[in-house]
This record gives structure tokens, sequence and C-alpha cells, in this order.
């Protein structure tokens, strides 16, 4: 996983709305481990034109959607991955998607390509570099297979 921020999450500034519908295949123990706030259970709906407003009231009877805010969502998500053997790289700018076959194979950072696929199994060590805008080294990570390394 990359995450442009210092921590997961970390650029997402505002709260939203989560349909959970979606993320329950992904993540099983959603409804009942995820850090929701609260659970949207009744909407209003309004339209105006000019002096006049017509409103529609709903009240779910099931849990549809949430309210949270994203970076901590983001957070708990990332654990779940971590938890099931996946690591996250962080202050990654991705600057595009390498697709073959109409899927996304990896990823384009900067002047680099890195492509998905048999990391776990791979004996090769992935460098992955952070430059400044004027190009110097300011983080060099080394992925060997199983984790990685912070280097100078």
């Amino acid at each position: 996983m990359l995450e442009r921020g210092r921590v997961a999450g970390s650029k997402n500034v505002f709260g939203g709305r989560v349909y959970s519908k979606p993320f329950e295949e992904i993540y099983p123990n959603l409804l009942k481990d995820a850090p929701i706030q609260r659970w949207v259970v009744k909407e209003r709906f309004s339209m105006a034109a000019g002096d006049s407003i017509l409103s529609l009231d709903y009240e779910a009877k099931e849990k549809k959607s949430f309210i949270r805010h994203l970076s901590e969502l983001a957070s708990w998500m990332v654990k779940q991955a971590e938890d099931a053997g996946s690591f996250l790289v962080t202050e990654i700018v991705v600057d595009g998607f390498v697709l073959k076959d109409g899927y996304v194979k990896g990823v384009r950072i900067g002047d680099e390509v890195v492509e998905s696929g048999g990391l776990k199994e791979s004996k090769k060590e992935i460098d992955i570099v952070k430059k400044s805008v004027a190009g110097e080294v300011i983080n060099f990570r080394r992925f060997d297979g199983k984790g990685l390394t912070e280097l100078k």
C-alpha cells in the first residue's frame, strides 16, 4: 500500500458519509470493529423554489451508512491490511497508474515504474527513493521481501 502522507489517512482532512455495503465484503468485521462515529438513520431531502420548500424525510430500518473522520477510517483499514500480511509505504506520491489488460498492475512514481506481483515470493530487493524538488535524496528505503529497512 502506498500513502502520500506520513501516516495512513493523513491527507484526508474531512469527515464523510460512508456506505457500508461496498466495504463489508472486503472487511467482514466492518460492522463490529470499524471506528464508526455514528450511523445515519434519518435523512431529509429538501427542494426550494422561490418562497416554497418541499422536504422528504426518510428513516432507515437498517444500518446502511455511517459518519466517520476519513483519516481514522483509513488508519483502521490499513491496520486490517497489515494484519493480513500487507505493508504500508508512506510519503510516496503516485504520479500515474500502469495498466495492463484493463487492470492496474503498478504505479508510476516520478520516472520509476513499480509493478505489482510476486513480492512475497521475490528474492529481489526493491529500493524506494524519495527525492526533493531539487533532486537530492531525502528518504531511502529498501523492501527485501520481508519488510522495509530505512537506509541512509
